[in-house]
């Protein structure tokens, strides 16, 4: 009804303005001779015009009123010409619009011609729209969408609300909201889906029930992927599918045989691991947010203002960039250093193909030192803006210096003299004046954090006839040792001999064997399992061979395989054992010699805290105590999670009390993490009432996060006047950052009105707290899914940043073509066993009080480490907080507290 009465206006305002033209030339330009003959209201009224073009538009043309002068007739022959071609064409839309049932239409093929296009479908709320219409069309691609169209269509089985219409208005006709489901094929013929780019399916954040939430989503992959890959066979199509529950990301539904292609994303575990790493890295979580959410135009700010470097930190982005032949062959650290000279832009990893677990695939790989770069090779670089990713990839040096240098491979100087070295002790980094400068890590270094309680009873066991590691689930497991023992034809044949691996032997015998470790890749994204030991031996099969040893293994608690999340069946089956160990770690006070992490949990128990818990256990990193403060005792399922990891303590108390934050340790903690659930909706804002009948908008909080708020502000009183640097504080949702200290709101001058206008949540990124790392939200890492559709290595660069990733293997390059030759070569050109990954170190004191140049190029000439950025400290440029800032530019100086973020 909205764009009738808009072509309808429009329509009816073009005659009305036509007919004012003709009014005015038939009296007032006339000749003096004529308009002595006409009446004093003139020769034509306004009236006469306005039904004289009606008459004629409509093509009646009584001829009672005729125009006289020249300029009149000339008017009415254009109004003829225009009414001809343009007026039908305005009539057959408003009449389109009129029989078209609202919502209900389809969207045709032809509007895609020389375009992209892609579909959104799931559980739509305003604010998942918002952002990613917001993300699609920011004003930063504008050169990009001019060269290639993008059209968005929005599937959802209910009617927008009017909040909804409101964000859908600021995208024309480039955005079209249709109603139906993805699970039925007719909506998705009616969308052509077949045509889309991608098909972006969103979970409810807000699902009481994330299990039936990830159910939901399974169906909509699946009928999406059954019409578009199966029965239209789009195989170069992607489907994007965001689920709740991490579990769900490893279901047999997504084997290729199944529904092979579909990509599995589920923030939440992506979130607990930021989150923990954000524990020894300061400001991890808000460095890598704001490297993958677009920018917001800044306007009427002092160039030495704090605010103006964390806009330059936030305005930088990662880009996917194709490199120029220029660097064909060259060094992978040659190409990093001559990039941030000449753009400012700092190039972190590659993509590329590579021999790994003897195949063939593409990997990103994350400070590739010692690898050339090859025409295949997709760069990663973090840059300003997209023109500058643009120059990046037809760069062609005039520059006779860098010209030989790029001949020469730029092999001047050797990286032998320095190292990084990595150890159970943590990473330390070697200054050119031969001092060792720690990062944050070694807070939690110097003694035993286990206090009190033997190993044994901590999750360690004797060794296992099962591998090592958190890739090798229970059903992998059982599944694996059925397969070796049941899969010969003549089993039942008690003569017949077979080659059985040692770890059958220890099954079917009964005992358990001495075998040596294997070893896994504790990065846990590859889901890649390690090899078995390659040994065997003779051996007869008795008759009736039993697996009853082998699944009482695989039903122990603690999990044979190190730092594994337990099976529903095993919490329920070791109940007793589970509870025990909970009573062993119980605490009454905290009392430890070292500093430990206090977990503060009020609303309820976190459903992911193993995750949390397993990047803290990572092999090679400090290992402090971990101290959970919650009201409640935990229940066997609840502990069962938890318990699998050493030196962790539970402490029954209510963080909003001080007393109990005291008995927690609270003013001797190296970090102080207060996390939260979701309790029931409140709402902060009062942002007025709407139909909840459709959509339902996020409430502005929960009672968690009112909870959390005052816990932080309990901790900050028990601090005094000293600041908390080492607090993080987990909110359901970003808009009550706003409540934490300190608080410091920008004026919504210094911002563009039509960017708030398409995004308001994008303020959120400059709330103090969230800028120094302090707060931190779920809600925050849509840019999982949005940023995938421009650099489909998201994920994986965001998972290795956290996690980290296997090193290069200069021993073992695999050239161009090679990929057949190398299928079944056994070196890989990927090392698992040394990982790259995001760290901090202090600044070296040769290069404090010096510009951000000098620095970068030093670390890596010397340590081969590449500098994405500072933590600047409070009072930088009168900064009331830290903050963090991402790749500097080149003349800014370090001061000699910061910190800095490497790769390394």
């Amino acid at each position: 009804m909205q764009q009738i009465i808009l072509l309808t206006i429009a329509t009816f305002g073009v005659i009305f303005l036509d007919a004012g033209i003709l009014h005015w030339v038939e009296y007032d330009v006339a000749p003096s001779v004529r308009k002595d003959t006409c009446p004093e209201q003139g020769c034509i009224t306004f009236w006469e015009a306005f039904y004289f073009l009606i008459v004629t538009v409509s093509t009646v043309g009584y001829g009672d009123i005729t125009p006289k002068t020249v300029l009149g007739q000339l008017v009415t022959i254009v109004t003829i010409v225009v009414a001809l071609t343009i007026l039908p064409l305005q009539i057959g839309r408003i009449t389109t619009l009129a029989y078209r049932r609202p919502y209900g239409g389809s969207y045709s093929a032809r509007k895609i011609v020389g375009s992209r296009f892609l579909i959104i479908s799931g559980s739509i709320s305003v604010q998942s729209i918002q952002n990613f219409l917001a993300e699609f069309y920011n004003p930063i691609r504008s050169e990009d969408l001019q060269a290639y169209p993008l059209r968005v269509v929005i599937l959802a089985p209910f009617s927008p609300t009017f909040e909804l219409k409101q964000v859908l208005s600021l995208y024309d006709d480039l955005v079209e909201f249709i109603e139906g489901s993805p699970v039925r094929q007719s909506d998705l013929e009616r969308v052509s889906a077949d045509k889309a780019m991608a098909f972006f399916l969103l979970a409810d954040h807000d699902a009481p029930d994330p299990q039936v939430e990830d159910s939901a989503q399974i169906v909509r992959a699946l009928a999406v992927h059954r019409f578009c890959r199966g029965q239209r066979h789009r195989r170069d199509m992607r489907i994007l599918l965001e689920v709740l529950d991490p579990e769900t990301q490893t279901s047999a539904v997504w084997d290729e045989s199944h529904a092979g292609g579909i990509e599995v994303i589920c923030p939440v575990k992506v979130h607990y691991k930021m989150m923990a790493r954000s524990c020894l890295v300061r400001g991890l979580y808000t460095l890598i947010t704001n490297l993958f959410t677009a920018e917001i135009h800044l306007k009427h700010l002092n160039k030495n203002h704090f605010l103006t470097e964390y806009f330059h930190s936030f305005d930088n982005e990662v880009y996917p960039v194709i490199l120029p032949p220029i660097f064909y062959d060259v060094p992978f650290e040659d190409v990093v250093e001559i990039l941030h000279a000449t753009f400012n832009s700092t190039l972190f990893a590659i993509d590329t193909l590579v021999l790994y677990k003897g195949k063939a695939v593409r990997k990103v790989l994350l400070n590739a030192r010692g690898y050339r770069i090859r025409p295949d090779d997709v760069g990663i670089v973090i840059s300003n803006d997209l023109h500058t990713a643009y120059a990046i990839s037809t760069f062609d040096s005039s520059d006779e210096d860098i010209r030989s240098r790029l001949i020469r491979n730029l092999c001047d100087y050797s990286s032998d003299d320095s190292e990084i070295r990595r150890n159970n002790e943590g990473m330390e980094v070697r200054t050119k004046s031969g001092r060792w400068r720690r990062n944050r890590a070694n807070l939690f270094r110097g003694s035993n954090p286990v206090v009190g309680i033997e190993s044994a009873s901590l999750g360690s066991s004797s060794p296992s006839i099962f591998p090592k590691g958190p890739s090798f689930m229970l059903e992998r497991q059982f599944r694996s040792v059925i397969r070796r023992v049941f899969s010969v034809k003549d089993f039942w044949d008690p003569n017949v001999v077979h080659r059985v691996g040692p770890q059958e032997i220890g099954i079917l015998q009964g005992r358990d064997l001495e075998m040596p470790e294997v070893e896994t890749d504790v990065d846990s994204t590859s889901y890649l399992e390690s090899e078995r030991v390659h040994t065997s031996l003779e051996f007869r099969f008795p008759k009736g061979i039993s697996l009853e040893k082998a699944a009482e293994d695989l039903l122990a608690w603690p999990p044979l395989a190190l730092n594994q999340r337990p099976h529903p069946a095993v919490l329920h089956r070791r109940a007793d054992l589970i509870l025990k160990n909970l009573q062993e770690r119980t605490l009454s006070m905290v009392a430890f010699n070292t500093p430990h992490i206090l977990v503060c949990c009020q609303a309820g128990w976190p459903t992911h805290l193993f995750y949390f818990l397993l990047e803290l256990r990572k092999p090679g990193s400090p290992n402090p105590p971990i101290v959970i403060l919650y009201p409640q005792i935990p229940s066997a399922k609840q502990w069962g999670s938890v318990g699998v990891f050493h030196g962790v303590f539970y402490l029954k108390g209510s963080p909003v009390y001080e007393l109990d934050l005291m008995r927690g340790g609270v003013l001797q903690a190296g970090n102080v993490v207060i996390l939260s659930d979701q309790g029931i909706p409140v709402d902060f804002g009062a942002c007025g009432s709407e139909d909840s009948k459709f959509v339902k908008r996020a409430p502005t909080a929960y009672t968690s996060d009112v909870d959390n708020i005052v816990i932080a502000a309990n901790v900050q009183r028990l601090y005094g006047r000293k600041s908390v640097e080492l607090m993080i504080v987990e909110m359901q949702h970003a808009e009550t950052f706003y409540y934490l200290e300190p608080q410091y709101e920008m004026s919504h001058a210094h911002f563009s009105q039509s960017d708030l206008k398409r995004n308001r949540d994008i303020l959120n990124h400059f709330v103090l707290p969230f800028m120094e790392g302090k707060a931190i939200s779920s809600s925050m890492l849509g840019f999982l899914l949005r940023s995938s559709f421009y650099n489909k290595n998201t994920v994986s660069v965001v998972e290795q940043l956290v996690q980290g990733g296997g090193t290069y293997n200069v021993k073992a390059p695999l050239k161009t073509g090679e990929a057949e030759m190398h299928e079944h070569d056994d070196a890989d050109d990927i090392d698992d066993n040394i990982l790259k990954l995001l760290a901090q170190i202090t600044v070296p004191a040769q290069y404090a009080d010096r510009p951000f140049s000098e620095l970068f190029h030093g670390l890596l000439r010397e340590q081969g480490v590449i500098a994405l950025g500072l933590f600047r400290v409070k009072g930088t440029l009168g900064a009331p907080s830290p903050y963090v800032l991402t790749n500097p530019k080149s003349n800014w100086i370090v001061n000699p507290d910061d910190l800095v973020y490497i790769i390394t």
